[in-house]
């Protein structure tokens, strides 16, 4: 008979049994050997389940990264064919991320702990020699060595957990949930604990999982439980994540990941079917925002600020204060765009597609330019919410710009500005612009001019303020660009504007003072032009003749291309709607062919499982009838070595049965025999001299040591007493005379001491009695004022009861009535006319006096509870019983 397989049950057992001696490293060994087993196929999820948790619960106890991740991979190979085997698999990562930051919290209370103590003995006993030496050689503190011999390594640990979790619960569908809140968890851990290596990592491993979907989905590979993108719940589940992802990066300040994180929300955005939620997408435009200011790109980031503000303003939940602050800052930011930003040439391939797919990005149709969003800046919706600073500096800058008076005006509205945090990043870019404005303009009226005069018009107050050497590094960078054309003299202190006719135009955003040369020569031919165009006028009789020609012409094509253009219209609406009723009927043959094709994949699934089950069924019992034989084979094998070795001669394996025989065995006996019995005889002799020798060496070597180490250590200790006793000496003298002197100093105040406490215990006493007496009488009082409290609760409840009692034996009374009614009606019938006249009669007679008996009962109840309430003194005094049968009575005669 084979040897029965080993059981669930009795493995858990016996690795509790090694846990409770203490073997915790044998009984994680046990687990692993069987989890990892080909046996542990046939088991049960329900069965298996608890081995996992026992197995990680060991692993995370002993730190046993690498065995985790084999058994748990192992495991789940072994349960995800099974009915409720995932639900196992969620099961047992939750159990190990708890277990692991179970273990972190515990490490990082220790460390806490221990620091404390350390800054204890510091304040008390100073410095130890120890900590001296320490320091000497690191740099590290108490608390810093703590958390490195502590808390590091189950940080490192929990760190690999939540990457063999993840690892596990991947591209499943039906573990989503549970990957999508370990993904969270592992956000959390990153943000709690400042892990910024750990959080790429998790960023570069999450979009990683999502690219092999991707990969899979398109290249039509169909694996099990595959997650599907086109799945508007799975969508929006990642598109959750990658949301969380982003508001993690920017607290952790890893702009970089946020910007892939803004590219992943982005592609996952085009793919989404269902519109986005607005407060998510509020979200994002924000944090687009701060990576645009980060990344200095002020034209883009006033974009952010203005798709922000478009989605802001239209919550319900947008209060005028958070308007007033989102709309000054979306102004400031426009302000503080810099002429590098509108002037890009975007003749430069690489420049203009970085623009178009940061313009992707804010969902704009076209690359933004700085009047637009001014356009947009002054809008009502808009200029009517910023702040009065704001609006004042705008104005300044867009509309009374001077280079002569902005100093001592913009020194005016620089104070409120400065005051508010908000607008802090701005004020560096801002003093830029007005710098660049200032100088083009100053440029513009002046051909030479001196550098102090220069420097003293951009020299500004407070935030604003930029020293001598800034603004003569700003003015040659200005010159490097080419946005200015100058040479500085610094001999006679001069700076010279060269203005080259030739030159291109100035950019439509910066306004000029007066006509420049360079634009007089420039505008020569189009003067001239005007000019002649004007003299035709004058000298040729037929020219208004011929421009009425030209206008009906004109107007007689307007005509006919207007009517060209209705038709247009029309035929473009009818196809419009055409096309939409189209699109209609499509959408709904592919939302019938989605649901078909999703009922055929489920059936499809379901009768592939049937084929697995039915496979691994047949697989199972194939590999249990191939056990059971090897299992025979095993116990035959082992019985004859068992045979064997029971003589002790020599010893043998199951391996080596196969090519043995009885005389073999007999020989090899024998020889087994002399061989051991020389063997034994010469390592005897080898080792007894091997001994002598050894012995008689170290002892003729360490006699002379002994001797000498004993007169060393005679007079070490002797010195050592000498000096122990000196010092207890003298110290007990020092502490016999500070005794004395503390006594005689203290006897002096013993008897105004004791007359003092003797006071003090006399008025403590006095207050003490008063105190007491008080207390006693507010007692009284309160006992007095619970019980009247209590009696008129009892009346309330038992007047309440005594009307519910009158309300049941109403209703009592009517039910009875009608059961007479129904009786009697049943007698009615049976009856004859005359006899029902007569009756009718007789009832009516007995009606009257019952009706009359009622309002006397009616008449008592009432006057009853009219009556005054009792006394406070006493509860109110119930009906007795011949009281209550009477009334019965009565109401059943009625």
């Amino acid at each position: 008979m084979a040897p029965p397989a080993v059981r669930p049950d009795n493995v858990l057992k016996r690795a509790e049994e090694l846990i409770a001696v203490g073997k915790e490293e044998s009984a994680l060994q046990t687990l692993h050997e069987f989890i990892t087993s080909k046996k542990t196929r046939s088991v049960t999820p329900v069965a298996l389940e608890p081995i996992a948790i026992l197995f990680t619960e060991l692993c995370v106890n002993l730190r046993k990264g690498y065995t985790l991740k084999d058994g748990l991979h192992q495991f789940k190979k072994n349960v995800q064919l099974a009915t409720n085997g995932l639900q196992s698999v969620e099961t047992v990562s939750r159990k190990l991320i708890e277990l692991a930051g179970k273990k972190l919290e515990t490490a990082q209370a220790k460390a806490d702990e221990r620091a404390l103590a350390s800054v204890e003995d510091d304040l008390e006993a100073g410095e130890s020699p120890e900590d001296i030496l320490l320091s000497a050689v690191s740099s590290e503190q108490t608390r810093d060595r703590a958390d490195r011999e502590l808390v590091t390594p189950w940080l490192r640990f929990l760190w690999e957990s939540f990457r063999l979790v993840l690892d596990l619960l991947r591209n499943n569908s039906r573990l989503e949930t549970t990957y999508a809140a370990i993904v969270l968890q592992a956000f959390q851990f990153c943000l709690t604990y400042n892990r910024k290596v750990e959080f790429r990592k998790l960023c570069e491993m999450l979009r990683a999982h999502i690219q092999y979907a991707t990969t899979q989905q398109k290249a039509g590979t169909k694996a099990l439980n595959a997650i599907g993108l086109q799945d508007p719940e799975t969508l929006q589940r990642y598109l959750d994540l990658r949301f969380h992802q982003l508001n993690a990066s920017v607290k952790l300040e890893l702009w970089q990941e946020a910007f892939r994180s803004v590219e992943d929300i982005h592609s996952l955005i085009n793919l989404s079917k269902r519109p986005i939620k607005p407060n998510m997408m509020v979200n994002y435009y924000e944090h687009l925002a701060r990576i645009f200011l980060v990344a200095d790109n002020g034209l883009f980031h006033a974009a952010a600020w203005h798709k922000f503000f478009n989605l802001y303003s239209q919550s319900p939940n947008a209060t005028e204060e958070e308007l007033a602050r989102y709309s000054s800052i979306f102004l400031l930011s426009t302000l503080s765009i810099s002429q590098e930003s509108f002037n890009t040439d975007l003749s430069e391939e690489n420049a203009k597609q970085s623009n178009q797919f940061l313009s992707s990005l804010l969902n704009l149709p076209k690359i933004p330019t700085r009047e637009s969003l001014i356009q947009y800046a002054l809008n009502k919706n808009v200029y009517d919410f910023v702040a009065p600073s704001v609006k004042k500096l705008f104005e300044l800058l867009e509309t009374d710009f001077h280079p002569l008076s902005i100093r001592q005006s913009l020194n005016e509205v620089v104070a409120e500005i400065e005051q508010n945090e908000s607008y802090a990043p701005y004020i560096k870019p801002l003093t830029k612009v007005i710098m660049t404005r200032l100088f083009e303009q100053v440029s513009q009226v002046y051909e030479t001019v001196k550098l102090d005069f220069l420097i003293q018009l951009a020299t500004f107050q407070g935030k604003f303020e930029v020293s001598p050497l800034e603004i003569e590094g700003f003015l040659l960078n200005a010159g490097k660009n080419g946005q200015l054309s100058f040479y500085i003299d610094h001999d006679a202190d001069v700076i010279t504007f060269r203005s080259d006719p030739f030159d291109n135009a100035l950019h439509p955003s910066i306004s000029s003072l007066q006509t420049s040369p360079a634009e007089l020569v420039r505008s020569q031919l189009s003067t001239l032009a005007n000019t002649l165009y004007s003299s035709v006028k004058y000298i040729d009789p037929t020219y208004s003749e011929k421009q009425n020609a030209i206008r009906e012409r004109l107007i007689a094509s307007a005509t006919e291309a207007l009517a060209k253009e209705r038709e247009e219209i029309e035929r473009s609406r009818e196809i419009l709607a055409k096309r939409k009723e189209q699109a209609e009927l499509e959408k709904k043959e592919r939302e019938v062919e989605a649901a078909r094709l999703r009922q055929q994949k489920i059936e499809e699934e379901k009768a592939a499982a049937a084929d697995r089950a039915k496979a691994e069924a047949e697989r199972r019992i194939q590999e249990k009838i191939q056990r059971e034989q090897e299992a025979a084979k095993k116990l035959e094998k082992e019985n004859l070595i068992s045979e064997i070795n029971k003589k002790g001669i020599i010893q043998l394996d199951a391996d080596q049965l196969e090519d043995l025989d009885a005389d073999k065995l007999r020989v090899m006996q024998v020889e087994q025999l002399e061989k051991d019995k020389k063997d034994l005889e010469s390592r005897l002799q080898s080792l007894f001299k091997k001994l002598d020798h050894t012995e008689r060496a170290y002892r003729q070597y360490e006699l002379p040591l002994l001797e000498k180490d004993a007169l060393v250590q005679k007079d070490e200790d002797l010195k050592n007493f000498e000096a122990f006793k000196a010092k207890k000496l003298a110290a007990a003298k020092k502490e016999h005379e500070e005794a004395i002197q503390l006594r005689d100093r203290l006897s002096k105040i013993v008897t105004d001491y004791s007359s003092f406490r003797n006071e003090i215990g006399s008025e403590a006493a006095a207050k003490i009695e008063a105190l007491k007496k008080e207390k006693a009488a507010a007692l009284e009082a309160a006992k007095r004022q619970r019980i009247e409290k209590i009696r008129q609760e009892r009346y309330e409840q038992r007047l309440a009861e005594y009307k519910v009692e009158l309300e049941r034996q109403a209703q009592e009374e009517e039910r009875i009535k009608a059961e007479n009614a129904k009786a009697e009606a049943e007698e009615k019938k049976r009856a004859s006319l005359q006899k029902l006249r007569e009756e009718r009669e007789s009832t009516n007679r007995e009606l009257d006096a019952q009706a009359a008996k009622q309002r006397e009962v009616e008449a008592m109840i009432e006057a009853r509870l009219k009556a005054p309430a009792p006394a406070a003194d006493g509860p109110p005094k119930p009906m007795t019983y011949a009281e209550k049968m009477r009334l019965r009575r009565q109401q059943r005669g009625n």
